[in-house]
């Protein structure tokens, strides 16, 4: 099971850091997500978001209205996406995890300390990041603002696939945690919210001011400053990775 070392939100501008910081944050449907047409990099839209069956043809048999297709004649795999989960609002941050290490051996801290940088591919989501030091603190105001209005929410980390690989139905439960294997530099955790905006506007949210566990850094700034310590006892087990201020 991955750990979550801490959270980050990369935004375009410091101004929108700095909001992000005071507690108002924006939320936007899977919707505007799947529609959205990246022109600056940085992967932020999919087209296949809140998938329910990824199906590959030569697997399958699709009819439609009593005609059944030539698999032949269908290019790339059928996605099929929830339309109920496409109407949710989702606050989407980048996860510094601990991946696949389970126990990280001194002579292997500098390979560790890199799986935590952030990928420069996400570079393009924006020349600011504010750093969640305090994950579960945030987690628990994030929680507590939307469950004050009533809104039914989900959390946790994205699942990424194989797009060869996978064929079939995903889990009901978790449509909307589930990206092609394409996306996974962006490490992300996400909430998804059941709430009364339109999925054709953005839904704001004030949690209030989070700076008692907010920084705010660039991307580069993070990872140049990302420090490793060990456990002087146990010497296999990695603290918590931090960024200086």
């Amino acid at each position: 099971m991955k750990k979550i070392y801490c959270l980050l939100k990369i935004l375009d501008e410091r101004g929108h850091a700095e909001s992000f910081a005071r507690g108002c944050i924006k939320l936007g449907s899977l919707k505007s997500y799947m529609e959205y047409e990246d022109s600056h990099g940085g992967m932020r839209g999919d087209q296949f978001e809140g998938l329910s069956q990824w199906l590959h043809p030569d697997r399958s048999e699709i009819e439609i209205a009593g005609h059944k297709l030539n698999p032949d004649d269908i290019v790339g795999p059928v996605a099929l996406q929830d339309s109920r989960a496409l109407e949710q609002h989702a606050l989407c941050l980048y996860a510094i995890t601990n991946g696949d290490w389970d126990q990280i051996p001194e002579d292997q801290v500098e390979r560790f300390k890199a799986s935590l940088a952030i990928h420069r591919s996400n570079f393009g989501l924006g020349r600011y990041c504010v750093v969640i030091m305090n994950s579960p603190e945030f987690i628990a105001r994030i929680e507590t603002a939307l469950r004050e209005k009533c809104f039914r929410i989900a959390r946790g980390l994205v699942e990424y696939f194989d797009e060869q690989e996978l064929h079939g139905s995903l889990d009901a439960d978790k449509v909307g945690f589930y990206k092609r294997s394409v996306y996974e530099i962006q490490s992300e955790f996400r909430f998804l919210v059941d709430s009364d905006v339109s999925a054709d506007s953005p839904f704001w949210l004030d949690v209030g001011d989070l700076s008692d566990v907010t920084m705010i850094m660039t991307p580069e700034e993070f990872n140049e400053n990302l420090e490793v310590n060990f456990h002087a006892q146990q010497g296999h087990a990695a603290d918590a990775p931090s960024s200086r201020g």
